[in-house]
């Protein structure tokens, strides 16, 4: 009996030491998270301030007037400070909304982001965002569009925000 303890007590040992070698848990891993195709890695948080906000209301014949703020549309105020953060799937979320990543592009030595919903409407809600040579980003412009369509004719209300 005593040998097969001794033999259970140095194999546990041997495995123990195994595990730590290289089986090293997440918690002590300090490996960054990989960056992906948008040039953003998963988790990455940022802030902007509003710089700008534009609400207007369009018709079906492109005439275009000032409006006041739909409901179901996320609000900020100019000056105000937003979060936002890159989800699990490059999604760009922030507050009231998330858009998922569409195509990641280069634009006279300028890296940037296309975010949108997919839609069957004329023009998805969605955002763009900036980014310097050092990958941070700059600036954003983002927006949301409530549609009304009546009588075979199309209402728009277009909330957009640009944010530096």
């Amino acid at each position: 009996m005593k040998p097969y303890f001794f033999a259970f007590i140095f194999s546990c040992v041997a495995l123990f030491s195994i595990t730590l070698t290289y089986g090293q848990s997440p918690e002590i891993s300090v490996s960054p998270a990989p960056t992906l195709r948008g040039g953003l890695a998963v988790g990455t948080t940022f802030t902007l301030k509003i710089r700008d906000l534009t609400i207007v209301k369009v018709d079906s014949k492109g005439r275009k007037k000032n409006t006041t703020m739909p409901k179901g549309i996320p609000r900020f105020k100019k000056g105000q400070t937003v979060k936002f953060t890159i989800g699990a799937n490059e999604e760009l979320q922030g507050p009231g909304f998330s858009f998922p990543l569409v195509k990641s592009y280069r634009e006279r030595g300028v890296a940037a982001n296309d975010y949108e919903i997919k839609s069957n409407k004329p023009v998805p809600n969605g955002a763009i965002i900036y980014l310097d040579s050092n990958g941070k980003v700059t600036e954003a412009g983002f927006g949301f569009i409530k549609w009304n369509f009546r009588n075979s004719s199309a209402v728009a209300i277009i909330v957009a925000y640009q944010a530096k």
